[in-house]
């Protein structure tokens, strides 16, 4: 059973392995699943928040930024959302990390692109105010005779094309040239046309840096390291399935190990029990009656005694000695007295209980066990014993050679204690039981022969 222990922890050790094993591989494929999730509804945030912040500049640009505060809002949704990054896999916190700088330059620029449209709207009332103011001076001049209705009428028309072409149709180039009745202005009227000139030549500067900075806007493009991360994110979850595939498979041909490894084991100690049994049964078995020997006497005894103490039962210990044995041998010769040993193993067999043991204790010597037996039983068994063992085997010159059984009996507790104690008071009685004239039956306090000689037919 010594041998035996360690592979039985062995094979604790591998099961263990094994649920330790099972148990990590699920826990760090929740994990995984668990920060890819977290990691794509991350960048998905920062996709919306750049989309509503690609929508929002569209309209400031087109109405003039009257929408600063929600573009502003957006950014700050944006600069918190980086600042507050959750656990990313990487290298997706390096790739996003230039996203602060170029949310940075949008803001600058936003900021650009309000001050230059509240310019442009200046300069914009500021020219209507003067073409309007021109427009007034030109009718007066007209009223007065300093100016010809005709010249009024032709500056008239180009002021009011010109302011607008340059503010309603700033992309057109049908471009009317100053008319020649501009000389005939009055001198008055000619430094409101200068500044006038003035205001739409600035307004020009104005919507070329205006669109300038729109371009340049529109040319930081946030979303192209959204869409780096999120390939490097299918990448990487690719990789990690990948990775738990192998996993996987590592695990169940670990396990198909440990079965294999396992049944061999089973297999050798189941093995090595049975030959350990054949080797005990083998040692503690005579071969020619097989009956249990002297070993197996030593071996079951004690145990039997022990049980005995406990419940306070009786163990009768029959001592069974064959008589002419020895004559038998020398006469017939060995053939013929194994056949008889044989015989009286069955006899013996057939008399006791299952469960009782009988060992062959020497060459004609037997011993027979019988847990709980009163003094009656162990009687009975001797007597069928005695009997059935009785034989006789004639010579070639006619004479008879009798052979038969004599039998010392001991019980447990009242004849001794000890193994050696109740073997020992069982051949004494067996030996007077040979000396008071063979085929006789003694117990061990018994002074007068048990039941006198038993019969023979």
């Amino acid at each position: 059973m010594k041998l035996i222990r360690p592979w039985v922890i062995l094979l604790i050790v591998i099961t263990l392995i094994t649920v330790i094993g099972v148990i990590w591989f699920k826990a760090e494929r929740a994990s995984g699943d668990q920060q890819a999730y977290r990691t794509y509804q991350y960048l998905s945030h920062l996709r919306t928040l750049d989309t509503q912040l690609e929508r929002a500049i569209l309209r400031g640009a087109l109405d003039g930024f009257v929408n600063y505060e929600d573009i502003h809002n957006i950014q700050t949704r944006f600069a918190k959302a980086l600042l507050s990054q959750p656990d990313l896999p990487s290298p997706i916190p390096s790739i996003l990390q230039p996203l602060s700088a170029l949310l940075n330059q949008k803001q600058e620029m936003t900021e650009i692109l309000r001050q230059l449209s509240h310019k442009k709207q200046d300069v914009v009332a500021d020219a209507t105010r003067r073409s309007m103011l021109l427009r007034e001076q030109l009718s007066e001049h007209v009223v007065d005779g300093t100016l010809s209705a005709e010249a009024a009428n032709s500056l008239h028309y180009y002021i009011s094309y010109m302011v607008g072409i340059e503010f309603e149709k700033p992309n057109s180039e049908s471009l009317l040239p100053v008319p020649n009745d501009f000389s005939e202005l009055p001198e008055s009227s000619r430094i409101n046309w200068v500044n006038l000139q003035h205001r739409l030549s600035h307004f020009t500067q104005l919507r070329q840096e205006y669109n300038n900075t729109i371009h340049e806007l529109i040319a930081l493009d946030i979303s192209a390291p959204l869409q780096s991360a999120n390939q490097i994110l299918l990448q990487l979850a690719m990789d990690q399935e990948t990775r738990f595939r192998q996993y996987l498979r590592f695990i169940v041909l670990y396990i198909a190990a440990t079965v294999v490894i396992t049944g061999i084991l089973i297999a050798t100690i189941r093995h090595y029990r049975n030959k350990q049994t054949e080797q005990r049964r083998h040692a503690t078995t005579d071969h020619l009656t097989g009956l249990g020997n002297r070993r197996r006497l030593e071996d079951e005894l004690p145990g039997i005694l022990e049980r005995a103490k406990h419940s306070g039962s009786q163990v009768a210990v029959i001592f069974v000695d064959i008589d002419n044995f020895k004559s038998l041998n020398d006469i017939f010769g060995h053939a013929e007295g194994d056949k008889y040993l044989q015989k009286v193993a069955d006899t013996m067999k057939a008399a006791v209980r299952k469960g009782d043991i009988i060992t062959r204790f020497g060459g004609d010597e037997f011993i027979i066990l019988l847990e709980g037996a009163s003094r009656d039983i162990a009687a009975k068994v001797a007597e069928l014993v005695v009997s059935n063992c009785y034989g006789q085997f004639k010579r070639e010159d006619g004479s008879v050679i009798e052979v038969g059984a004599s039998i010392g009996i001991s019980l447990f507790p009242e004849d001794g204690q000890t193994l050696s104690e109740i073997l020992l008071q069982a051949d004494k009685a067996m030996y007077r039981a040979k000396h008071s004239g063979k085929g006789r039956i003694k117990f061990h306090k018994d002074l007068d022969e048990y039941l006198g000689r038993t019969k023979r037919p």
